[in-house]
């Protein structure tokens, strides 16, 4: 557990003064704090991920952190036991919690507790705890892979699939349809992911 943060006023890094909007500090396990942004670099260069003042190393980053985090969901689908598997998927929850501290625009970690709360994976069924994480996945995905890229239809699919259980059929079919022009599109009419939009797609008549 770490400690009260050493008092700084500024980033070390960029030198920029914490103001908890743009410049928001985070914490490290050695108690200095960075902003936020700086620390999404650290994780993302090519070099030892340590801090800037102290030298100690810092935790895993969000890319490891979301490894770890499906793993954990994928064992939990496998265990038997509830007890082991509730376990399995609050811990991937926790991580995709981390993960989007330290990088907001992971639509995988979004996407992964939005399911955990859709199919009540370590949690009661919470759709509306889901609904803003599925959207969330979507919009990032739009934004940084593309609005006809698979993992855009999939998470279109996902949404879609929370307003059908929803009883919201008319919001529903849009993201089908959508999800489904996709995938003939991308992967060709042959494709399992364009067999799967086609039966989402039927499933609503």
């Amino acid at each position: 557990m770490m400690g009260d943060p050493i008092p700084a006023e500024d980033c070390p890094v960029c030198l920029c003064g914490f103001d908890g909007d743009e410049v928001q500090p985070q914490q490290l396990p050695c108690n200095h704090l960075v902003c936020k942004a700086c620390l999404q670099q650290l994780y993302q260069r090519n070099v030892r991920q340590a801090c800037p003042l102290c030298r100690a190393t810092l935790p895993p980053g969000p890319e490891t952190m979301m490894a770890d985090a499906v793993t954990l969901f994928t064992r939990g689908e496998r265990q038997s036991v509830a007890d082991d598997r509730n376990t399995s998927f609050r811990q991937a929850i926790e991580l995709c919690k981390q993960v989007l501290e330290l990088d907001p625009n992971n639509a995988d970690a979004c996407s992964l507790q939005g399911r955990c709360f859709h199919q009540g994976h370590g949690v009661d069924v919470d759709h509306a705890a889901a609904l803003p994480l599925y959207t969330r996945a979507l919009k990032i995905n739009e934004a940084v892979l593309g609005a006809d890229h698979p993992s855009t239809a999939t998470t279109l699919n996902n949404l879609a699939t929370l307003h059908k259980d929803m009883g919201n059929h008319a919001a529903a079919l849009p993201l089908y349809t959508r999800a489904l022009k996709i995938s003939e599109a991308v992967l060709g009419p042959d494709h399992p992911s364009t067999a799967t939009s086609l039966n989402n797609l039927a499933s609503l008549n």
